[in-house]
């Protein structure tokens, strides 16, 4: 029998089998599985159990479905599938595992190390999130003027720098939680855990 066991900050919340055909996910107090934040959908995706697969749904949600770090809308899902759905990370194990297909999804869950969001925290889309899956995203201008620019190491490390008009660079490092302002957009950096810290 399949199994996903939701987590948030790397705590797992819940473990659910999945017994029935259809289970709905998100924000809904109707929903099979209701995941309350903000950046969760109120019809955010579903799964379809049909015999001995299962398969992932997007319902057309605001912040989209990440499944090994890629946006997906419909996912036949494989044993040990990471499921991002707003601040909440899903796992999907499966009750007669079989190696996942030897693709690009495959291949960044085992190399990824860390899977980065920026969280608008204001303004009309508050409630919204970035993925960082890009090595360089400039955010735009800090009240002082200074370009604000969210750079990953080699080392797979977030630092977050501001430039000023003179070239004059400034960086901080981020960790899970850190917020901070461009102009009037307040955001927050999030970090969902490694794969294997998952695997309980």
């Amino acid at each position: 029998m399949a199994q996903l066991t939701i987590s948030l900050s790397n705590q797992v919340l819940k473990r659910i089998k999945l017994t029935r055909p259809c289970y709905t996910i998100g924000r809904a107090a109707n929903c099979d599985v209701q995941l309350q934040d903000r950046t969760v959908s109120s019809q955010h995706a579903r799964i379809v159990v049909a015999g001995e697969d299962c398969f992932l749904e997007d319902l057309g949600s605001t912040n989209k479905v990440l499944i090994n770090n890629l946006p997906c809308e419909r996912h036949l899902l494989h044993h040990d599938d990471v499921m991002l759905i707003g601040i909440y990370t899903l796992l999907f194990q499966s009750s007669t595992p079989a190696p996942a297909p030897n693709n690009q999804s495959a291949d960044l869950k085992l190399n990824t190390l860390k899977i980065a969001q920026l969280e608008i925290l204001s303004g009309r889309k508050q409630g919204q999130i970035l993925p960082l899956n890009k090595d360089r995203m400039t955010l735009g201008q800090s009240s002082n003027g200074s370009a604000v620019i969210i750079e990953r190491s080699a080392q797979g490390h977030f630092l977050l720098k501001t430039v000023n008009s003179k070239g004059e660079q400034s960086s901080t490092n981020l960790e899970h939680g850190y917020t901070f302002k461009v102009g009037e957009l307040s955001l927050r950096f999030r970090e969902v855990p490694k794969t294997d810290t998952l695997l309980v």
